[in-house]
């Protein structure tokens, strides 16, 4: 890839290897025609699936598609992380892989966050379906993105984009 991608869309990888030709396949498509550079980092969080031979050959058959491997499962946070530190975009864009969200929402955020001068754009999941220890470390990643970037995220998932300015700000409280 040459130069910087507009968009790195980051996703952590756990337990979900037969969704990843799926999840690639969407991102190819929500950016095709959009006239956005882009680059997808998938990180191997170390599940029992093993993702890792799956996510190589994705990266081999696209140049814009690249692996992280952790050495263990961190746990979904950390491996979001990871991501960040990887991700060269102007733009950061954390999705689940399982593709409850819905790739074709980037292009959208993006705009929005360029038209409004937004450090930050999340997506609210509605009702939480997921278990307390799930919300809990949640809210205290987004308790430190609010105390850091001035952002306020309620009832979100990971699903969303942030500036570069954002992400490199984050990535110093490592």
């Amino acid at each position: 890839m040459n130069g910087t991608p507009t968009i790195s869309v980051v996703s952590p990888v756990y337990g979900c290897t037969k969704c990843l030709e799926r999840l690639s396949e969407a991102v190819r498509g929500t950016f095709d025609g959009t006239g956005l550079a882009w680059e997808m980092v998938l990180v191997d969080d170390r599940g029992p699936d093993d993702p890792w031979p799956l996510i190589c050959e994705l990266s081999a058959a696209d140049p814009r598609i690249r692996g992280v491997r952790l050495a263990r499962n961190h746990g979904q946070h950390l491996a979001i992380w990871a991501g960040l530190a990887e991700a060269r975009g102007d733009w950061v864009c954390v999705i689940d892989c399982d593709l409850q969200d819905d790739p074709v929402i980037i292009p959208v955020l993006h705009a929005q966050a360029v038209a409004e001068g937004a450090e930050a754009m999340v997506v609210d999941r509605g009702s939480w379906s997921d278990s307390t220890f799930r919300r809990l470390a949640s809210n205290a990643l987004h308790r430190l993105m609010r105390s850091l970037g001035g952002v306020d995220i309620k009832n979100v998932g990971n699903f969303g984009l942030y500036s570069r300015r954002m992400v490199n700000t984050l990535l110093l409280y490592h």
